[in-house]
C-alpha cells in the first residue's frame, strides 16, 4: 500500500546525529560547532534538520538540536504526554550529554516546552529565548485559518499542499513558489513526523497553559516575534513577555512564523546580541 502518509522510517543510514536513551525514551540529538552551548528546541512535528539555515549563521556556538518526542527519530509519546514530561526529557538529555547549564531557544511548540523547562529546571538555563510561541490556554490566539491548517500534518508529506498553504500558515515571505518554501519542503520530506507523533504533540499543546506560572519564571528572557506571523502574531508573543518579570521583547520586521529560518542572519544577530550581553541576573 502506498500513499503520502506512508513515509520511510528514519534508519541509521538516513539519520544525521545519533539516537540516545534518555530516561525511558529515545531521543535523536545532534551537536555541532564550538563555543558556549546553545540548545535549539523546534516546533510542532519538526525534526532537527529544519534548523540548518539558522545554525549556519550561529558561528561561535556549540549548537545542540534534537527531535522532540513525536518527531523525527525520537520516541512517539503514547498516550500523549503532558508538557512537563517534554521538559523532563530535555533536562535528562542535557544531563546525559554532560551539560550543567546552557542557553536555550524554543520556537513555537518548542517555546512551550522551554517555558515549562524554565519553570521546573531553571538551573539548566543561563538565558532563554522564546520565539514565535504561545502561552496556551488563556493567551491571545492567531489567525483562525492558520490554526486550522495546523490540524493536519499534511504539509510534512505533500509538497503541493505545503506550497498551497504556506502563505496562510507561515506568513512573511513563505510564498508557495519561494526558495524558503522549497527548502523547507525538502527538509520536511527527509524526516516527517509519524501521524501518532504529530497528534500527540498537538494534543499536548492544546491542553496546556503557562499563563499562571509565567510570573514565576526568573531566568533572563528574550521573547521574539515575527511581525507578519499568522500563528503566533506579535500580540501573542508580547503577552508572554509582559508576564515574565524583566523579559525583553523584539520583533523581526516582515518576518513570518518561520522568521528564524526565513531571516537567519537578522535573527542570529538579535540572538547573539542578547546572549553575549551581560545582565545582572544572567551573567555566567
Amino acid at each position: 500500500m502506498t500513499g503520502i502518509f506512508n513515509h520511510t522510517p528514519l534508519t541509521a543510514e538516513r539519520m544525521d546525529g545519533e539516537v540516545i536513551r534518555v530516561g525511558d525514551v529515545h531521543v535523536r540529538v545532534k551537536v555541532t560547532g564550538e563555543g558556549p552551548p546553545l540548545l535549539l528546541v523546534h516546533g510542532l512535528g519538526a525534526s532537527l534538520e529544519l534548523w540548518q539555515p539558522l545554525i549556519d549563521q550561529l558561528s561561535g556556538y556549540e549548537v545542540i538540536t534534537l527531535d522532540n518526542p513525536g518527531a523525527g527519530a525520537s520516541t512517539v509519546p503514547s498516550p500523549p504526554w503532558r508538557m512537563p514530561k517534554y521538559a523532563q526529557v530535555v533536562d535528562l538529555l542535557l544531563e546525559e550529554l554532560g551539560y550543567e547549564q546552557v542557553d536555550v531557544l524554543g520556537l513555537s511548540f518548542g517555546g512551550m516546552i522551554c517555558q515549562e523547562l524554565a519553570l521546573r529546571y531553571p538551573h539548566r538555563i543561563r538565558k532563554l529565548i522564546l520565539a514565535g510561541t504561545s502561552a496556551g490556554w488563556g493567551s491571545m490566539l492567531g489567525s483562525p485559518l492558520a490554526l486550522s491548517i495546523l490540524a493536519t500534518p499534511l504539509r510534512y508529506y505533500s509538497p503541493a499542499y505545503m506550497a498551497a498553504v504556506a502563505p496562510f500558515l507561515y506568513g512573511g515571505e513563505a510564498d508557495g513558489g519561494s526558495e524558503l518554501v522549497k527548502e523547507q519542503t525538502e527538509a520536511r520530506m527527509k524526516a516527517p513526523p509519524s501521524i501518532p507523533g504529530y497528534f500527540a504533540q498537538m494534543t499536548t499543546a492544546m491542553t496546556w497553559t503557562s499563563v499562571p506560572f509565567l510570573p514565576a519564571v526568573k531566568v533572563p528572557t528574550l521573547v521574539l516575534a515575527g511581525a507578519s506571523d499568522p500563528i503566533t502574531p506579535p500580540y501573542t508573543c508580547y503577552q508572554i513577555a509582559s508576564l515574565i518579570p524583566g523579559a525583553e521583547y523584539a520583533e523581526i520586521k516582515r518576518g513570518g512564523h518561520l522568521f528564524l529560518i526565513e531571516k537567519p542572519a537578522t535573527s542570529a544577530a538579535v540572538i547573539t546580541e542578547f546572549l553575549q550581553r551581560e545582565t545582572a541576573t544572567g551573567a555566567a
